[in-house]
């Protein structure tokens, strides 16, 4: 007998650091599980303590102070911080790992990792400060939206979708690759 319910199978990811070296740590998690057909399943967003080594060097570079002022971050994570609500990293990728494994895929294979620059960024963050959480996914099925955005921009001048007022917050930037997902397999479905 078959299972009727239905499954996880993507994730779609994306992450607000304090930047993007060595020093920096996670703030922000957005991540969208879907069916195989892109139907979503959940949305989750959460909020991340930072070391006090990353959270000083966030604000020492302006490029990343600005961008996560501008778009509330850093306000939230300081009201979070003060009522001492903010989970770790570890806590957070427990939470996390918790509710991928709760809705898995029936033939329990990895998940399929994707985003917006999943590959050649979210996913080195995720080893480097997330690695059972990493471990979840696939090694090489990755559904990174922003390779076909690029081809896009580059054949037509044009994205797949357009970005409607991108605020760099990780749940909004997760929902827009999935938009961009829906559109891609609509494309190649033409094709089929």
């Amino acid at each position: 007998m078959t299972d009727p319910a239905p499954r996880l199978h993507y994730v779609f990811l994306d992450l607000e650091c304090t930047g993007l070296t060595d020093v920096d740590d996670i703030i922000e998690f957005g991540l969208i599980g879907t069916t195989v057909d892109l139907q979503v399943m959940f949305e989750q967003q959460l909020l991340v303590e930072a070391s006090d080594r990353a959270w000083q060097h966030m604000l020492d570079t302006p490029i990343v102070r600005d961008m996560h002022t501008t778009n509330g971050l850093i306000d939230e994570l300081v009201a979070a911080r003060a009522a001492g609500t903010l989970p770790s990293v570890a806590d957070a990728e427990q939470q996390i790992i918790t509710r991928l494994k709760s809705q898995r895929r029936r033939d329990g294979g990895p998940l399929i990792l994707a985003g917006s620059g999943v590959w050649h960024s979210d996913m080195h963050v995720l080893e480097r400060r997330t690695p059972k959480l990493r471990r979840l996914f696939a090694d090489r099925r990755i559904f990174s939206t922003d390779v076909f955005r690029h081809v896009s921009l580059e054949t037509t001048g044009e994205p797949i979708i357009p970005l409607s007022g991108s605020n760099h917050r990780a749940l909004d930037d997760a929902r827009h690759a999935l938009e961009e997902a829906r559109e891609i397999r609509r494309i190649f479905a033409g094709r089929a």
